[in-house]
């Protein structure tokens, strides 16, 4: 082999080397851990508004929501599905 057929392969193979970690972190997809028993917590029964609801809420759990009017603002500060 001649020695630039030897350097293009060197540099070929390092470059690759060096992009495989790149192409992992590109495919890997977010894991969402859910708790292993989720709950699901009633407005009006077990809480009063839907405010206090969403803040009992843990990852996984459900809020139901009985129809009727609710009368409160809400600030949402934890992410939601």
């Amino acid at each position: 082999m001649t020695r630039n057929l030897r350097m293009r392969r060197f540099f070929l193979v390092s470059l690759l080397l060096a992009l495989l970690p790149l192409s992992f972190s590109i495919t890997r997809n977010p894991v969402h851990v859910a708790r292993a028993n989720p709950s699901t917590l009633t407005v009006p029964g077990q809480y009063p508004t839907i405010g206090d609801a969403i803040n009992a809420a843990g990852p996984g759990d459900t809020i139901q929501v009985s129809s009727g009017t609710y009368l409160e603002n809400l600030n949402i500060s934890k992410s939601l599905n």
